[in-house]
């Protein structure tokens, strides 16, 4: 007969027995990519002979990415002063924003959304470059108009 233990108590996880001399190693709480991207797990599996014999085994489990952080600007506002009589396609402000995700997750698309009680779109005045984040005028402003 053979038990099975982890070494150390610093993941989320355990070993259940889940029948003879075979075990399952699984989550005890939330894993989260974010916090501990992988776990270094060491399983000792002693056997009851005399003298006792052990053996281990160190699995490295590395967590995988979902999409569970939305994107956060840097900043929380954003205020743009822009001169009257500008040419057309100055850039007047940038955005940025961060996400804690990976890869195709972490992916983020700029774009300007209007909502219904605008009597004049904003986008019929700025537009976003989509991957950069800079926003460019689409006219000349008149200060008079």
């Amino acid at each position: 007969e053979v038990s099975c233990h982890l070494q150390g108590k610093d993941f989320p996880l355990k070993l259940i027995s889940s029948s003879n001399s075979f075990y399952k190693l699984v989550t005890d709480a939330t894993l989260d990519r974010e916090k501990y991207p992988e776990y270094n797990i060491t399983v000792t599996a002693r056997d009851k002979g005399s003298p006792p014999l052990t053996t281990s085994k160190t699995i490295l489990l590395q967590i995988s990415d979902i999409n569970d952080n939305p994107p956060v600007f840097d900043q929380t506002a954003y205020f743009i002063y822009v001169p009257e009589n500008s040419p057309p396609g100055i850039s007047v402000c940038s955005v940025k924003a961060s996400d804690l995700d990976l890869d195709e997750n972490a992916r983020i698309t700029y774009s300007i959304l209007s909502n219904n009680t605008e009597k004049v779109q904003a986008s019929s005045h700025i537009s976003i470059n989509s991957q950069t984040g800079i926003i460019y005028a689409q006219h000349s402003f008149d200060y008079e108009q």
